[in-house]
């Protein structure tokens, strides 16, 4: 698991660390091989880094490696990084990526909240929606860069950017 301090440090914890009491250890970025195409993120500058972790919260889980490291490249915008959460398969073959706004709506603030639309936000989206004066995208990109998900986001060792498993 890989994490973006407050500060911007990237560092990872893996499990099965031989010569530990606890089998886990903290690692630092520059222990590892930035060169592996999967730990391409590496080199992503902090604010990216943390945009792409808050978003992938609506697919419920942290990016994987490589999927990190694509949306972390230099030139992808934060609202590209949105448009392709909402457009991949995975998101696809949710009950929100298959719902209508309302429910849309709902979803965002349920799952990157932890409350319910209060009526006055669901008749500010709805209508910005309706509208065409915003996009799914916006929702996305409003509810997880808020001051509520940011905070509820950050553990004790940062921001989880990616999990997976690669050999070095």
């Amino acid at each position: 698991s890989f994490f973006l301090s407050a500060g911007g440090a990237i560092s990872a914890r893996h499990t099965g660390a031989a010569l530990t009491l606890t089998g886990s250890e903290q690692v630092k970025a520059a222990e590892f091989d930035g060169a592996s195409p999967e730990l391409a993120f590496l080199a992503a500058n902090a604010q990216q880094l943390e945009g792409v972790a808050l978003l992938n919260a609506a697919l419920g889980r942290a990016p994987d490696l490589s999927g990190v490291s694509f949306r972390s490249r230099a030139g992808v915008s934060l609202r590209e990084v949105a448009d392709g959460v909402l457009r991949s398969a995975e998101w696809g073959a949710t009950p929100l990526g298959q719902a209508g706004d309302d429910a849309f709506v709902r979803g965002m603030y349920q799952d990157l909240l932890g409350r319910a639309v209060d009526e006055t936000g669901m008749a500010f989206w709805m209508e910005r929606l309706s509208s065409g004066a915003a996009t799914r995208s916006d929702v996305l990109m409003a509810a997880a860069f808020s001051s509520v998900h940011r905070a509820g986001a950050l553990t004790g060792d940062g921001y989880l950017v990616g999990q997976g498993s690669l050999v070095q």
